[in-house]
């Protein structure tokens, strides 16, 4: 099961289903997006009769679909809401001040993993790792425990939130969630400090472990301030 780093790549619906979901109004900003029916070919497509029905199996088809996006839509409400309280955090750290910076560092700086360098690209580790499969659980759900003891599918010990990085952003998931996170830094090494962040969330949504769900959003911080970028996403139903 591999993340994926090309955005803006989405699920493009063919064009009668793309007119289906236009004419029963199913379609919010979110959901045109994954779809893959931007607003040029909702007007393009939506006819202008809305009563005409199809067969049983496109009919069939169609509820499927619309079923496949809403729970896309739901799923998605996670990293929506998530990706920005790490953005926070980030914020947070970065705007503490260190008045006697180890030597080489600088004085503000975005946390790292314990293994990666606290200057320059740091790469943070995968919180579950990725080889906990939250899509293979009946309910699709990772659950973080208290303790081994309570150990089961998709189960894992939320001790894991208490290293960095994420202990240093303030960041954890105390109930079932979809989607893993991850969060990579760029610190300068000296003056005031600047930092460059990336925050993601890897999710199967699809059961297809080849391919994942992925959301990030990103982040430039300096003595300038604060300049945090939209959440953006790319397969967002997979």
């Amino acid at each position: 099961m591999q993340p994926i780093d090309t955005f803006g790549q989405h699920q493009a619906l063919p064009s009668s289903r793309c007119a289906e979901f236009v004419r029963r109004g199913r379609l919010l900003v979110f959901s045109l997006a994954v779809s893959g029916c931007n607003d040029d070919r909702a007007e393009e497509l939506a006819p202008a009769d809305t009563t005409t029905g199809g067969t049983s199996a496109e009919t069939e088809s169609d509820s499927t679909l619309l079923e496949q996006l809403d729970d896309c839509v739901e799923a998605a409400e996670e990293p929506l809401i998530q990706l920005p309280r790490i953005a926070d955090g980030a914020v947070a750290y970065f705007a503490a001040s260190s008045e006697q910076p180890p030597l080489g560092e600088a004085a503000h700086r975005c946390p790292t993993g314990n293994d990666a360098p606290r200057t320059g690209a740091a790469v943070g580790p995968v919180v579950p790792i990725l080889g906990l499969d939250c899509g293979s659980v009946p309910d699709g759900t990772c659950t973080p425990i208290p303790d081994a003891s309570q150990g089961g599918a998709g189960r894992y010990l939320i001790e894991n939130w208490g290293t960095p990085p994420f202990a240093e952003l303030g960041f954890s998931m105390t109930q079932p969630h979809r989607f893993h996170y991850q969060f990579n830094a760029n610190n300068a090494a000296s003056g005031f400090g600047a930092c460059r962040f990336t925050a993601m969330a890897f999710g199967n949504l699809d059961e297809d472990v080849e391919l994942l769900s992925t959301y990030r959003i990103i982040g430039e911080l300096s003595e300038d301030g604060a300049d945090i970028g939209p959440v953006e996403w790319a397969y967002p139903c997979r």
